[in-house]
């Protein structure tokens, strides 16, 4: 066994360690945690078969060789149903999503024949496949598939974070690791594919694009051994843990209805959002009601935060506002910071989030409505 065979076989046990503890993660959002373990353990498989063909182990059990290639079309689909999983914390299955699989189905009808062969001829087949360097129809679909998924998962996140860009109970270190995660797989992807295109120019050694792979790979399990279990909380936003949080509490949905409706109400009689230093605990003393209970309304009935729900009511004045003819003197910024935003960029940020549109763009929406 060579130094490049053990820290395959080294990762490969470690990944199958951390498949099995988020398996039994009690913490954050066990959907994302499945998805996440069952990632890993698509690696384990792809990097036992590597620690086989590494430390010439494939000789010996010729009915290894090439037996998780397919497998490597999970790992796209997988990255994007976690990140999809882990930032808005639902997908329901839909039959459509099976076509996910159709690479994998593809790749398995592709070796079926090659896994039917005698184990001497398939020994044969790679020792030529490797004379001539050939770039295996697998690694270009793989090289395509991954990256049209990587590009899926970052154009979800952009989305996710410019949607969520003025809330600040999601927190941003899931986006991290997000973004981390979707670099170390790309970074896989091309040194694994550059492999492939090396050996086939120069018919010799891959030595260096084996090493980043196995490098990302190592890099990888690490981060998510440290992150999941460590830091989970990266993992994790605060706005995905709120059924654990709440988990003890004695408000049911009755309850929520009926609390919901002294907020909405005090809210529109007594608009206290004009105050542009109002804090949760303030809210919470002005309608009788506890901290813990108010953010438990904020997240489980009306879905969203403090700081969302406050700008909200701050927008909705601002509309009225802005179409008032009393107000017809006042300037935009003058309006915005009269409704309780401290600054031009948070409430142009809440306009457009709110309304999918500028303060100036409405203005002239309502001049050319008056018109008609």
């Amino acid at each position: 066994m060579n130094l490049q065979s053990a820290l395959f076989l080294f990762s490969m046990l470690q990944s199958i360690l951390l498949a099995i503890v988020l398996l039994f993660q009690i913490r954050g959002n066990a959907p994302a945690n499945r998805c996440l373990a069952t990632l890993l353990i698509v690696f384990s498989f792809i990097l036992g078969e590597n620690f086989l063909y590494f430390g010439e182990f494939y000789t010996r059990y010729p009915f290894t060789i090439y037996l998780s290639t397919p497998f490597w079309f999970l790992i796209p689909p997988l990255l994007f149903f976690y990140v999809t999983l882990l930032v808005d914390d639902h997908l329901k299955f839909k039959w459509l999503m099976l076509l996910h699989l159709s690479p994998l189905a593809v790749s398995i009808f592709r070796l079926i024949p090659f896994y039917n062969l005698q184990e001497e001829i398939k020994l044969a087949i790679v020792g030529q496949q490797h004379a001539c360097g050939e770039i295996s129809a697998e690694a270009v679909m793989f090289m395509v598939q991954g990256s049209i998924y990587f590009w899926m998962c970052y154009r979800y996140l952009r989305r996710h974070q410019l949607r969520n860009d003025n809330s600040k109970e999601n927190s941003p270190k899931s986006h991290v690791w997000l973004r981390f995660l979707i670099f170390l797989l790309i970074t896989y992807v091309i040194a694994d594919f550059l492999s492939a295109v090396y050996l086939a120019s120069t018919r010799q050694s891959t030595f260096n694009f084996s090493y980043i792979s196995l490098g990302t790979f190592t890099v990888l399990i690490h981060a998510i051994g440290y992150w999941a279990i460590i830091e989970p909380e990266r993992l994790f936003p605060a706005s995905l843990m709120y059924r654990i949080k709440y988990r003890t509490s004695r408000l049911q949905l009755n309850d929520l209805k009926k609390a919901a409706k002294k907020i909405e109400d005090f809210m529109t009689s007594n608009k206290p959002f004009l105050n542009n230093d109002l804090k949760l605990r303030d809210l919470a003393t002005l309608v009788n009601m506890s901290e813990s209970h108010l953010s438990q309304i904020f997240s489980q009935y009306f879905q969203t935060n403090f700081y969302d729900f406050i700008n909200d009511y701050r927008i909705m004045e601002a509309q009225q506002r802005l179409a008032d003819p009393l107000y017809k003197h006042w300037t935009i910024l003058s309006i915005g910071f009269e409704v309780g935003f401290n600054s031009k960029a948070s409430f142009y940020r809440a306009f457009k989030r709110f309304t999918k549109t500028t303060p100036t763009k409405y203005l002239k929406i309502i001049a050319s409505k008056g018109t008609h």
